[in-house]
């Protein structure tokens, strides 16, 4: 669950993108898993999914490389885009077996949040996909 406040809307690096409604102190901690809120699912369920389900799931979800477990966000965290030179990382602390995001820098109110996908996703961890890990 995000824990600041955020809008989604157009994004110069991919379609919607995910940005900060309020001025984010470096260290201040972005999102972080509420099982009331956000959801867990077994690969093995995924697998039993329709194909569209498991499009989706691939296209707005992560493959926690925490728990293995699909994370399956409950606002709109899933608008957040990938950068190598994010503004948001995931922590050292762990909530639920899932770890938080903090800002690693000073955001400002109307900048995009961006986090590196390889770090956070086991998926894409292992996708050398040259045009989007370059950026």
């Amino acid at each position: 669950m995000m824990r600041v406040k955020t809008y989604v809307a157009p994004s110069p690096i991919a379609g919607l993108g995910l940005f900060a409604g309020e001025d984010i102190k470096k260290g201040t901690e972005t999102w972080r898993y509420l099982p009331l809120v956000d959801s867990k699912l077994d690969p093995s369920d995924f697998e039993k999914l329709d194909p569209l389900s498991q499009e989706f799931i691939k296209k707005y979800c992560g493959l926690s490389k925490t728990t293995g477990k699909y994370i399956i966000y409950g606002d709109d965290t899933r608008f957040c885009n990938h950068s190598k030179n994010a503004n948001v990382a995931i922590s050292t602390v762990k909530f639920d077996d899932e770890y938080n995001s903090i800002a690693i820098r000073d955001i400002k109110k109307g900048e995009e949040l961006t986090i590196d996908y390889q770090t956070i996703d086991q998926n894409d961890a292992n996708n050398k996909n040259p045009q989007l890990y370059s950026k």
